[in-house]
């Protein structure tokens, strides 16, 4: 999770997902990042669910901080 978020994710995905929030391609792109990386953690592609589910809850948790007040 820290990989994903903090190595390979650009501060460009972060601004263009504040700005257009879930029509941001890169709100998917790092969806996909974290499930491909649960992929790789879990080892087996038998369980493409959780993988799936990962990188779902993923992209709704970034999508619902894009919509935060950022002065918190």
């Amino acid at each position: 999770h820290v990989v994903g978020d903090f190595y390979l994710q650009p501060a460009r995905w972060i601004e263009d997902r504040g700005v257009k929030q879930w029509r941001s391609m890169w709100l998917y792109i790092h969806g996909i990042v974290h499930a491909l990386a649960a992929w790789c953690a879990l080892g087996t592609l038998s369980e493409w669910r959780t993988v799936a589910f990962i990188g779902a809850v993923h992209v709704l948790v970034d999508m619902g901080k894009s919509y935060a007040d950022p002065r918190g």
